[in-house]
């Protein structure tokens, strides 16, 4: 990619002359670089553009790519305020709402991502492009979706993700409706859009790992258990989703398969209260040993956590019971008399 990006800047300094059209050039080899994800290389072809030596005026695309190469560096401060003077020169723009909403996505601001997608998508045609604007990106459509649905506004995300799969139907598309139906409790319709976009694209492990929780939420757990195996072929790495499979298969006493996905959600990078699930997994398989070394794990990484600390203690004296180590079972009980 960077090679492709010295390439792109070559041809724009050799080929530079002096014209009206040369900022127009820049700006162009610049979103060319942005869209190869080299930030250093856009950049410097902002810097080297005539407008920015005669010190003029950002004008909207330099301002937007600009705050384009503040992103992938994670300077989010920096993109905003370029996104703001993007505003000023035209808030009629669906493009600075939509990199708004990027922003505060990336800062686990998903409120204010979803006005900003909301309002890009507003801007733009559409999902639908009505009144003759060129329709709004697939991207800023699953954006939109996602946030509303991390914001728990559940209706909007079906909304948005049954609309983009009318006129794009793709996994994504019918993989967003599927969750925000199975979120809203409608598993058949969940049920339906999952199997959709399974269709579509049967190596996508999430689309796995929801059919696996709709089928635990229907009680079909046969099913689930061949759904999370399908996941694992195809290397899901859904932390929380695996976390959420893995305990629905410990309440339902499938130890096997509630121990492979919190096993894998724990890897993926989830928290010690999966950690103390994992423990009581393993424990319920016969395993004391390997649970004694999970849930220890879990107690040191749960910090404040009383609620993961009482988990985690509770099993302990459990587990060290099976151990036949009566003083450290003692001792984690007199610790939860502690708490």
């Amino acid at each position: 990619a960077r090679r492709l990006a010295a390439e792109v800047m070559s041809h724009v300094f050799d080929d530079a002359r002096p014209s009206p059209a040369q900022p127009d050039a820049f700006e162009a080899a610049a979103l060319a670089c942005l869209d190869l994800a080299c930030a250093a290389p856009a950049s410097k072809v902002l810097d080297m553009s005539p407008a920015a030596r005669r010190g003029e005026p950002d004008g909207i695309t330099r301002a937007l790519c600009l705050a384009r190469c503040a992103m992938l560096s994670k300077a989010h401060d920096t993109a905003y305020a370029h996104l703001m003077r993007a505003l000023e020169v035209d808030a009629t723009d669906p493009r600075p709402f939509e990199l708004l909403g990027d922003v505060h996505y990336a800062c686990g601001r998903f409120k204010e991502a979803q006005e900003g997608y909301t309002h890009a998508l507003a801007l733009s045609g559409g999902v639908d492009n009505v009144g003759g604007h060129p329709p709004a990106s697939l991207k800023l459509i699953l954006n939109l979706g996602k946030a509303s649905l991390v914001c728990g506004r559940l209706k909007d995300a079906r909304g948005v993700f049954m609309s983009a799969c009318g006129v794009s139907p793709v996994a994504s598309t019918w993989l967003g409706a599927g969750i925000a139906m199975c979120r809203e409790g409608d598993l058949d319709g969940a049920e339906a859009a999952l199997a959709e976009a399974n269709l579509l694209d049967a190596s996508n492990a999430d689309v796995w790992g929801y059919l696996c929780l709709v089928a635990l939420l229907s009680e079909r757990v046969d099913e689930a258990e061949h759904a999370l195996n399908a996941a694992f072929k195809v290397g899901i790495d859904h932390a929380p989703l695996l976390a959420e499979v893995g305990s629905l298969f410990l309440e339902r006493g499938r130890w096997k398969h509630a121990e492979g996905a919190l096993r894998r959600s724990v890897k993926h990078g989830a928290g010690a209260d999966v950690r103390v699930a994992l423990g009581r997994a393993i424990h319920e398989r016969g395993d004391a040993e390997s649970a004694r070394f999970e849930l220890c794990a879990a107690v040191d990484a749960a910090g404040g956590d009383k609620e993961v600390l009482v988990g985690a203690l509770s099993a302990l004296v459990d587990v060290y019971g099976d151990l036949g180590d009566a003083a450290a079972a003692q001792s984690c009980e007199d610790e939860l008399a502690r708490l």
